[in-house]
């Protein structure tokens, strides 16, 4: 330890340890020195590999979890799109507890008292944020009388910005002295967790209400490529892909993307195949195992012809080949997934690495937490759903509203607009 100054208000001078690892000037200090009679601590390192035996003794854990956890979430996905979404934020908000206590200190958090409780706020005011004007929107259509949605609807924007406002006020109260670097800390790794945590997650709720065909895709799509990335790599893997992940590999990589191909190529299509899966969800969808009907866009399943490559005529296959817009569109997401998602997984490898941590937690038996399963379907989420609303549906409204929907969101007008609906409705339909 070092005796450090630290300056009041009132111009005193008092000393305090200050460890040498928050000191400016830590890197040229000696070390202190410990008695050989003290304990020994053991950090984890992460280039640390596992043996023959930690292996074996982890795969049964991890298989029998692996098929739980694929029977809740099909059977979620059946159930409706408002489950599938709460099944979204479920997992971001253990997520978000996960990063917080990477953080955390709890000796400090005692001493400052519902200091925590701060973090959870902006966390709630974040789902509120993104969700709630959506959400009262799509609750008209179950109670379309409520002044209470309504409110929320219209004044969305100013209850979150006052709840923000609330939030930083309640923060600088709850500064203490000797604490500030701590709290301040706390402050920006919450809104950082908020904005690569939170932001992604309601993307990936906006692509299950416009088609939860979409949110099960690039699941797949993740999945096949983390799994034959795996398998490929043990079997022929021999050159590193990445420091980060000393057991990635340049074999692994490319058998993974092969792959991710091939499924994306055939699932697409079958995928779309089905109403519920295809259809968007114009209200919220709290019916259990209900089913959807919709208008299909004629242009996402119209086929198209291009020439094969000479160098694949040559060894016999046919000069032309035909794809549908839909297959066309998964190219390019599963070029994504095996590029390019995987850096989301390697961002939280370096992250793991930083806090010397070998996993984010140990909620799921031989798998560790939510977030070292859901590192690359954060990236691939926001992806899918940029994609979608700027080149799949053309630019045009991300759910498609049923006519129901609208007259219920007429019936919510004054008088003086609905009349103003009706006249322009008339012009339109009158050419």
């Amino acid at each position: 330890m070092a005796k450090g100054k630290t300056f009041h208000n009132n111009d005193t001078e008092t000393e305090t340890e200050t460890e040498w690892s928050d000191h400016p000037g830590a890197k040229d200090k000696p070390a202190p020195k410990t008695s050989s009679k003290q304990k020994k601590t053991t950090t984890f390192s992460p280039d640390t590999q596992d043996t023959p035996v930690q292996k074996k003794s982890s795969f049964w854990p991890r298989l029998f979890w692996g098929n739980v956890m694929l029977f809740g979430f099909f059977t979620i996905i059946r159930a409706g799109h408002f489950y599938a979404a709460c099944l979204v934020i479920f997992l971001n908000t253990m997520m978000f507890k996960e990063v917080l206590s990477i953080k955390r200190h709890m000796e400090k958090d005692r001493q400052l008292p519902f200091f925590y409780l701060i973090n959870w706020h902006f966390f709630t005011l974040a789902l509120f944020a993104l969700y709630g004007k959506g959400l009262a929107e799509r609750c008209t259509h179950y109670f379309p009388k409520a002044q209470f949605f309504e409110f929320i609807y219209r004044y969305h924007y100013v209850i979150a910005f006052l709840g923000y406002v609330l939030g930083v006020v309640v923060f600088v109260m709850s500064l203490r002295k000797r604490q500030y670097r701590y709290q301040f800390r706390q402050f920006g790794w919450t809104h950082l967790a908020l904005f690569l945590i939170v932001l992604p997650s309601s993307a990936e709720v906006a692509i299950i209400y416009q088609g939860i065909m979409w949110f099960l895709y690039i699941c797949f799509l993740i999945i096949t490529n983390d799994s034959w990335a795996y398998f490929f790599g043990i079997l022929f893997g021999r050159t590193p892909l990445i420091s980060l992940s000393p057991k990635k590999t340049w074999e692994g990589f490319i058998g993974g993307m092969i792959c991710t191909y091939i499924l994306a190529f055939v699932l697409i299509d079958h995928l779309a195949q089905y109403d519920y899966l295809f259809c968007p969800q114009p209200s919220l969808g709290i019916e259990l195992f209900a089913d959807l009907t919709c208008e299909r866009p004629a242009y996402l399943f119209a086929m198209h012809e291009f020439a094969t490559p000479q160098f694949l005529v040559s060894l016999g296959l046919s000069a032309t080949f035909t794809m549908s817009t839909l297959q066309m569109h998964s190219f390019v997401l599963a070029t994504f997934a095996s590029i390019i998602a995987p850096f989301g997984g390697f961002f939280a490898s370096g992250l793991k690495r930083a806090f010397k941590v070998k996993d984010f937690g140990d909620i799921i038996p031989g798998h560790g937490g939510v977030t070292d399963r859901m590192d690359c379907q954060m990236l691939m989420g926001m992806f899918c759903y940029v994609w979608l609303f700027q080149v799949v549906y053309r630019g045009a409204s991300m759910v498609i509203a049923s006519p129901e929907f609208i007259l219920e969101q007429i019936a919510l007008m004054s008088q003086g607009d609905q009349m103003l609906v009706l006249e322009e409705l008339q012009k339109r339909l009158m050419g």
